[in-house]
């Protein structure tokens, strides 16, 4: 095992008299805020949508309202109008949020840094 120190950057090192001692490696470090990624946002979504209990309520009621021997409105699903409405409003809404982050991230990714690790 070598005791030489290591010198761990994410920039290039420019090769001077007091540095010549160190091996230079490359290190990529990225952050990842989003939740959401284009091909997974619906079902994310849908599933964070209905772990919320009003929204699995009114999905029930809405399934409910279908069969005619129980239901109020001859087994027309009139909650269901509703409900679609709020979930598709708060998935709009997620995803600008999530595309902020998506922008927020490629800013500080961009962001030029020199991280040194002396082991």
């Amino acid at each position: 095992i070598s005791k030489e120190p290591k010198l761990i950057t994410n920039q290039p090192i420019p090769h001077t008299a007091g540095n010549e001692h160190f091996k230079v490696q490359q290190w990529v470090n990225r952050i990842k805020t989003a939740k959401y990624t284009y091909y997974d946002f619906l079902l994310k979504n849908l599933f964070q949508q209905f772990m919320q209990f009003s929204n699995v309520y009114f999905l029930v009621v809405a399934i409910l309202s279908t069969v005619k021997e129980i239901s109020d409105s001859n087994g027309q699903p009139t909650i269901l109008f509703p409900l679609c409405f709020v979930v598709a409003v708060s998935a709009v809404k997620d995803m600008m949020e999530d595309l902020r982050r998506h922008r927020s991230d490629r800013v500080e990714n961009a962001k030029s840094v020199m991280c040194v690790c002396v082991c």
